[in-house]
């Protein structure tokens, strides 16, 4: 019974990580400043000063357009959110939350279900890409969520959208055909990342394109 108790204790702390109830209060707009380029070589996207990124990318699933994910709620023990509250980072509302064994009343951990201040960031893109080569946003820090959305020409071309780790290099993403799509990153606030809009190595014509690639930072 006690395990059965321990069980039920972790879906619900689980759940909690996936509330998914608030708007982002501040929207706040930044023009982004010139891409860097990458390009493809033996299954990796050098970059122009060297730096190479390995990055998986998955064909578009063809899943429908569900739209934009406000950021969730945020869930960490209490002791990092008070530090975290002593550095300056703001905000809306907090809760502690005591997660107790239901046989012997004692706390088995202190969490915090935070509702962060979140600023809003757009950042304009736009530019050509030759097939096999991409363009680097970034690096981008304090992100929450980030959601990129982008047109292009001709449609009948594979794009690509991926977020890389600035420390490690390591990414992912997907390749689009169609002349427009939408992709939403949650990051780990905690680190830095670039963005990438890349045109397939397999491609025949130069992409043409543009957008916005929107940060919701804490």
């Amino acid at each position: 019974m006690k395990n059965l108790n321990l069980i039920f204790l972790a879906s619900l702390v689980l759940a909690i990580l996936f509330i998914t109830l608030f708007t982002a209060p501040v929207v706040s707009s930044a023009g982004g400043k010139e891409a860097l380029t990458v390009r493809y070589v033996d299954g990796q996207w050098i970059c122009t000063d060297g730096v190479v990124f390995r990055l998986r990318l998955i064909e578009d699933p063809g899943i429908p357009f569900r739209g934009l994910q406000e950021p969730n709620y945020l869930v960490m023990p209490y002791e990092k959110y008070l530090k975290l509250r002593e550095e300056g980072k703001l905000t809306i509302e907090a809760m502690k939350i005591h997660c107790v064994d239901v046989n012997t009343g004692s706390t088995l951990f202190t969490i915090a279900l935070i509702e962060p201040e979140i600023t809003k960031v757009v950042i304009p893109i736009s530019g050509s890409l030759t097939p096999g080569t991409g363009h680097l946003y970034g690096p981008y820090s304090s992100c929450v969520t980030m959601w990129v959305s982008v047109t292009w020409s001709p449609g009948n071309q594979i794009l690509g959208i991926a977020i890389a780790d600035a420390e490690t290099g390591e990414g992912y993403g997907t390749w689009y055909i169609g002349s427009s799509a939408q992709r939403e990153f949650i990051a780990g606030w905690t680190r830095s990342y670039y963005i990438f809009i890349m045109s397939h190595p397999d491609n025949t014509r130069t992409i043409t394109y543009s957008g916005t690639i929107t940060l919701y930072v804490w």
